[in-house]
């Protein structure tokens, strides 16, 4: 039991003279002392330690992630406005040929009626 105890605070991150003592001091055959309590709190408080210090750094990492996350999409929506102006571009272009190209053949149906009322 105190071995299986010991190797638990050990992989949890606790340090190896404050597990064995911890580990010695649960076993049945010890007698509590104030010593024992003030060991079990000096656990606990290590333990909170390590757990705020594991958030502090997984907040960390999340910031990283969200400023890169940020990053692309800005890039994303760079890129999809430039798309859209070209697109806008090319609409305003064809458009514009278009017009030119009715116009014309209005002008050339106009002038075709002209000249067959004229020579009628």
């Amino acid at each position: 039991m105190d071995d299986k105890l010991f190797n638990d605070l050990i992989e949890i991150g606790i340090s190896k003279e404050t597990a064995h003592a911890v580990a010695a001091s649960l076993s049945p055959d010890h007698i509590a002392t104030q010593q024992d309590v003030l060991r079990l709190e000096k656990l606990i408080l290590d333990s909170r330690l390590s757990a705020k210090k594991d958030i502090i750094r997984l907040e960390q990492a999340l910031k990283k992630v969200d400023v890169e996350w940020r990053k692309a999409m800005v890039e994303q929506q760079a890129k999809s406005t430039e798309l859209y102006a070209k697109c806008t571009e090319l609409y305003a272009n064809s458009n514009r040929q278009f017009i030119i190209t009715f116009l014309g053949m209005m002008l050339t149906a106009c002038v075709l009626f002209a000249m067959n009322y004229y020579f009628h």
